[in-house]
């Protein structure tokens, strides 16, 4: 089975049971995944298929919530889709997630009077 299909397939069964962003979220990812890997089939993408997407995005926060939300997707595959892809393995759970350097928040202080 190609990859650009079981996007597909997954978010049409979960489209009624998550919020409308985290819906539009993902259709977002896997529409820009899909593009550089089309064609493989899902039991062939690697940690590497994935590292390589995630290099291209602009802060670690992203690259987090994109290798989350790849990584759903290949266990929702693992559990729902036929039983050839039981075995399956979960290449973006392979990979590690990116540090995220958190600023400190600033409070106005009130000034003395």
């Amino acid at each position: 089975m190609d990859f650009s299909t079981i996007p597909n397939e997954y978010l049409d069964m979960t489209e009624k049971k998550i919020v409308k962003d985290v819906y539009q979220r993902r259709v977002f990812v896997y529409r820009n995944f899909i593009k550089p890997i089309d064609g493989i089939p899902i039991d062939q993408n690697t940690p590497r298929h994935i590292h390589e997407y995630l290099k291209t995005l602009k802060s670690n926060s992203f690259y987090n919530e994109h290798r989350q939300e790849l990584s759903a997707l290949f266990n929702q595959t693992k559990r729902y889709l036929p039983h050839n892809y039981h075995s399956l393995s979960i290449p973006a759970s392979e990979l590690k997630p990116c540090p995220m350097l958190r600023q400190r928040k600033r409070f106005l202080r009130r000034r003395k009077i």
